[in-house]
């Protein structure tokens, strides 16, 4: 059976990085990965780490890209043109700063919302039509400080949030497998944002 759906967990490899606000998508990922019992591969033509598992009749990718957040493009970019995979059947899980931390929710498709690794991915594949999954990680203390920000580790007064919000985004995730887009919108998108970012 070939790979029908893939889920994307975008961050920046390396110890230094692991436990940074940026690398909430690479954290979901290891849960999902750890879930379903699977074992991370490196998947050198892809410039990335991938997982591959079955749920119900769903073969799906799991991808942890290697390029740094700014060229995550990259990765998708020649996963689809190697594969028979839509963008619309991938679906990527990153943080967001315009959500307080703890919050997540689901969309089918946006823009990058002045997320670089989004940006890249939507340059990459020529569209902003694939759905993700948006990971509160709150938002810096003054504007100018964003990149050191998202770099930093989460602060111990916010690790039951975070710790909390990766098991909703994996459960998001397994909605999306099984074809419940419409459950995971109601489920994950009823409260706002800050400042009604969507």
């Amino acid at each position: 059976m070939a790979v029908q759906k893939v889920i994307v967990g975008l961050g920046n490899p390396g110890a230094r990085y692991a436990k940074t606000r940026h690398n909430v998508g690479f954290m979901v990922a290891d849960a999902l990965a750890a879930s379903w019992g699977v074992r991370w591969e490196r998947a050198s033509r892809l410039e990335a780490m991938t997982a591959e598992m079955v749920e119900g009749d769903v073969r799906c990718l799991l991808v942890k890209p290697q390029t740094f957040m700014n060229l995550s493009g990259n990765t998708l970019g020649k996963l689809v043109r190697t594969s028979s995979v839509e963008p619309s059947s991938i679906l990527t899980v990153c943080d967001d700063i315009h959500l307080d931390v703890g919050q997540v929710r689901f969309r089918p498709e946006g823009s990058a919302g002045g997320h670089n690794g989004l940006r890249s991915i939507i340059e990459s594949l020529g569209t902003s039509a694939f759905p993700r999954v948006r990971i509160g990680v709150g938002e810096p203390p003054v504007p100018d400080v964003q990149a050191d920000y998202v770099l930093s580790a989460f602060a111990r007064e916010e690790a039951g949030a975070v710790s909390d919000a990766i098991d909703r985004a994996a459960e998001c995730c397994r909605m999306w497998l099984q074809g419940e887009e419409s459950r995971a919108m109601t489920v994950f998108n009823q409260r706002k944002g800050k400042k009604g970012h969507e």
